[in-house]
């Protein structure tokens, strides 16, 4: 090439990269092509070209020139990693992985190659591959935000919580302001509970961008968590009309507070929610991502003491409607037990079958399900170091582990080609929820893990006892009712080992010389019934103090103490805060009474109660959810605390808190009785009973 035309080739350049950067894209589109008219060869002019038509949006002529220029300059990791970039853009990601494979090849360092590479294995599902991919990608760059919060994502969906939890931090010390990490990270801390954390950083992020979509909706939906429930509604429905999206307003007509003054209040907040409900059906809009749409359950509605069954049909006629993706069916379904012989194949379907309420209430049952006649399979998330999976392993359970997607999760539980699957908690989860649309299973059945009849046409049948149903009870459920039969327990519970702690009333920061009555359920669970109830016992016992536990924000404090106004005083309540299990056992033997919340009581909280003797006063509702703690009690036969009405729950309650030689008989028969309540092998026995029976019918 002559000089002059060097100089000619360098000016042209020089001028296409200055209208590019000013924004002035014809002229260095055409400067780009006179340039590359009179050097084709010219590889940064074809890498500018190519990267002002990805900018464009002119993906397919990016690729084809960028090729050009990475088959000219194989070393040149610019071109590469735009290449990659573009064929991102045009979704061809087989290609954009096998583009940064080669040029890795070349370039083993190049950290922004290895970003591109794990977001496509990312999008193919190589979660592996995408994750190495990451992790290379922030060795190679330790200050890569971008690559952290990924991987970060990525470990969050296979439910590696904590670790994703510091990469979200470490990148945003890296980018203070990283919205998606700042936005991803508070909905961890919202889906844990932790919500003022995750308020704090989405209104963060909102002050940074106050039309940020996807953190108005979270923002909505950690204050609807909180006393501050309209104005969470209110940013959902901002959200909806910032983006445009359906699923916010979803989240804002089905959005549900945690607590309701009045019964009043009750019947008209679920007037409205049967209207919206209603209007959401007459509109017939589908939803592509289900899991995105659906944050959260029905599962406050069971707190209202009233029949959910229409409005759980409704919500699940919407979701089928909404969520066609939902309508699965197992391909083996039509071959029979090809695989089981003469053995039932049950799986237990939960995310919570780990060191968790559920994981307490069920393992013993699954464990000791009779290996000649059953094959046991439990499909639930992994967690390290877990008391409750480190239990089922030890009984020789095979485990296996939730996929992130309910797609791989199908897929999993149809390979199993199981004859009975057993959801433990429908309604705890969408995840659960929304998985059990499919029909994975001839035989598919819910029990009180969450004790709500699901609304779901693919369950066939709900299991309970006699004892936690008042009577002729059918009719509560849009599944076929099966009651385990009074002699035995509802479940096999193991028996709570020794204490390993010891305490006293000053470990705990609690007045002595006071009667103290144990609130020890979430506040959620708190009717406006119970709080009356509350009231009255504060009132007629001026030694009274009731102690509350768990996460109780100064917000929800200060609702605690309204609702029991004018009987709450600074020295008749406690708030004991979050407690380790071995602690919240310690409280229990130093609290003189423990009151059951109506109506919806106790399950593992009484089941451990029990080992310690505390008595406890339980007032048996209507619904199952409001007669665990009848249950357990009539087990053991100390039936001193079991109320037939709210004046006599709380005649009862004061009974227990005046009298300390009623309290130390009711202690003592407890613990002599409580071992009752324990692994009870008849309750395995009439589970497993029901299990062939429900295959028979099926078989008819």
């Amino acid at each position: 090439m002559s000089t002059p035309d060097a100089v000619a080739i360098a000016h042209l350049w020089q001028r296409a990269v200055d209208a590019h950067l000013a924004g002035r894209s014809t002229e260095a589109i055409r400067l780009c092509e006179q340039l590359l008219a009179r050097s084709p060869g010219h590889v940064p002019g074809l890498h500018l070209r190519g990267v002002i038509a990805i900018g464009g949006g002119d993906v397919e002529r990016a690729i084809t020139i960028l090729r050009q220029a990475a088959d000219l300059d194989p070393d040149n990791v610019a071109v590469h990693s735009d290449l990659a970039l573009a064929l991102l853009r045009a979704q061809r990601f087989r290609e954009a992985v096998s583009a940064c494979q080669r040029a890795l090849e070349r370039q083993a360092h190049a950290a922004e190659l290895w970003f591109i590479l794990g977001f496509a294995a990312g999008e193919l599902n190589a979660r592996e591959l995408a994750q190495a991919a990451y992790r290379r990608a922030i060795e190679l760059r330790s200050d890569h935000a971008d690559a952290k919060a990924n991987l970060a994502r990525l470990l969050h969906e296979d439910g590696r919580t904590g670790e994703a939890i510091a990469l979200y931090r470490s990148a945003l010390v890296d980018q203070p302001r990283h919205s998606v990490a700042l936005n991803n990270v508070a909905a961890m801390y919202l889906a844990q509970g932790q919500l003022e954390e995750s308020i704090s950083m989405l209104r963060q992020v909102l002050r940074g961008d106050p039309n940020d979509g996807g953190a108005t909706g979270n923002l909505g939906l950690a204050l609807a968590d909180t006393p501050a429930f309209a104005e969470g509604v209110a940013h959902l429905r901002r959200a909806h009309q910032i983006t445009g999206d359906i699923a916010y307003r979803l989240k804002a007509d089905l959005a549900i507070p945690p607590l309701l003054a009045s019964r009043d209040e009750i019947l008209e907040f679920r007037a409205g929610f049967e209207r919206r409900l209603d209007a959401l059906l007459d509109m017939r809009f589908t939803l592509g991502d289900p899991l995105a749409a659906m944050a959260k359950t029905n599962f406050f509605l069971a707190y209202h003491g009233l029949d959910d069954r229409v409005l759980q049909e409704k919500t699940a006629r919407l979701y089928a409607q909404a969520c066609p993706s939902l309508d699965y069916v197992a391909p083996a379904l039509g071959s029979g037990r090809t695989q089981s012989g003469n053995r039932v194949r049950v799986g237990f379907v939960s995310l919570h079958l780990r060191d968790h309420t559920i994981g307490k209430l069920f393992r013993g049952l699954i464990a000791n399900i009779d290996a000649s006649s059953f094959e046991v399979v439990v499909v639930t998330r992994r967690a390290p170091a877990d008391s409750v999976q480190e239990y089922l392993d030890r009984k020789g359970v095979a485990v296996l582990s939730l996929p992130a997607t309910l797609e791989a999760s199908r897929a999993l539980i149809a390979q199993q080609r199981l004859d009975v699957l057993v959801f433990t908690d429908i309604g705890m989860d969408p995840f659960t929820y929304l998985l059990a649309f499919a029909r994975l299973a001839p035989v598919q059945l819910a029990t009180w893990g969450h004790p709500v009849t699901t609304g779901i046409p693919t369950i066939d049948g709900y299991i309970s006892h006699e004892h936690c149903e008042a009577g002729d009870t059918a009719d509560q459920y849009s599944e076929r009712l099966i009651k385990l039969p009074a002699p035995v327990s509802y479940t096999y519970y193991c028996r709570p080992g020794p204490s390993a702690v010891e305490k006293s009333r000053r470990d705990f920061a609690l007045p002595e010389g006071r009667t103290l009555y144990l609130c020890p359920h979430p506040i959620f669970k708190l009717h406006p019934d119970f709080f009356a109830a509350l009231r009255r016992v504060l009132l007629e016992d001026r030694n009274a103090t009731l102690v509350f536990v768990g996460r109780v924000t100064p917000e929800w404090a200060d609702v605690v103490r309204s609702r029991l106004a004018p009987a709450a005083t600074a020295s008749n309540l406690e708030f004991a805060g979050w407690l380790s299990p071995d602690d919240f056992v310690a409280l229990m033997r130093v609290c003189d009474v423990l009151l059951d919340s109506f109506h919806f009581g106790g399950g593992n909280t009484t089941a451990e109660a029990l080992a310690t003797g505390i008595p406890i006063v339980t007032l048996p509702g209507a619904y199952m959810r409001g007669r665990f703690t009848y249950a357990w009690l009539r087990r053991i036969g100390v039936e001193e605390g079991i109320a037939t009405s709210e004046e006599d729950f709380v005649g009862r309650a004061l009974r227990f808190g005046r009298d300390g030689g009623l309290r130390a008989a009711v202690r003592h028969a407890t613990k002599a009785n409580g071992p009752l309540a324990y692994e009870d092998l008849g309750s395995v026995r009439a589970f497993e009973l029901e299990l062939i029976k429900s295959v028979e019918m099926r078989q008819l």
